[in-house]
Order: structure tokens, then sequence, then C-alpha cells
């Protein structure tokens, strides 16, 4: 299952529009799927997707529990990509970064927007991870994921 796919469903659990899904929106969910669960059981399934214990699942946590893991070679390609950019800092410019970007002014647009989670104008690691670790999704080798970040 690719990126849109898994995307389409985050939000579709995602009642509140607000980027996380809490244990109502998993509970809601069975129930829209025709499964009748109590809070108990959502709870169990939230705790599962969670990993960092929030109380809530984003779309990293859900990606992850769907697809698994990035593999050492994908995480590698991340921070090598991000290294290039943001050379030692724990952040880049959004406009810094969309300049080393090899595609269309829309596309390059698009990435920012998507990438800049806390809409600071900044591209902190941890957003340029997570959005690229989404969009692995989408290549089923690592070499055409390597070819895409480069």
């Amino acid at each position: 299952m690719g990126l849109r796919n898994l995307t389409r469903i985050f939000k579709a659990i995602d009642k509140h529009g607000d980027g996380v899904i809490d244990l109502d929106d998993f509970r809601w969910a069975f129930i829209d799927y025709g499964f009748q669960v109590g809070k108990e059981d959502s709870a169990m399934v939230l705790a599962a997707f969670d990993k960092d214990g929030n109380g809530v699942v984003d779309c990293t946590e859900f990606m992850s529990a769907m697809k698994g893991p990035l593999n050492a070679v994908r995480e590698q390609c991340i921070f090598d990509a991000f290294g290039k950019v943001a050379n030692g800092s724990e952040s880049v410019a959004i406009g810094q970064l969309a300049d080393a970007m090899c595609c269309s002014e829309e596309e390059r647009d698009r990435r920012m927007n998507a990438m800049d989670l806390n809409a600071d104008k900044m591209i902190s690691f941890k957003e340029f991870k997570e959005f690229h670790w989404c969009l692995s999704a989408n290549f089923k080798s690592d070499d055409e994921f390597i070819t895409e970040m480069k």
C-alpha cells in the first residue's frame, strides 16, 4: 500500500482534522467499518500505534505501524541529504532547502508546506525525516528511493 492510500486512510480516521488520531478517532473508525468495540479495545489499538506514549498517533507513528520503520539504507540517505543542506545545523530555512531541490517550483512549494509542520519557515531534521519517511513508502526499492533523494 502506497503513501497516498495510507495518507487517505489516516485522514479518514482523523475525524478532527488535527493531524493526529486519538482514542475516539480509532473507536469511531472501527464503528464506521461495522466493528462494535469499546474504549478499552480501542485503547489497546491506540497503544500499539502510539510509540511515543503521548496518547495520540501522528502520521509517522501511523505509517510506521502500517509499513514498518525505515530501513538503515533509507535512514542514512535521509540523514545525508539533510546534512548536505543544513551544514551541521539542526534546522534549515525553508527557502534554502527549496533552492536545493531539483523539481518544479509548484512541487517544491507543495513539499515545503508539507514538511514545515509547525509553520515556522524552518525545517528541522525531524520534519525532514518524517516527510521523507512518508515519501519512501512510494518506492519499492532502496535504489529508487536513493535516486529520488539525489
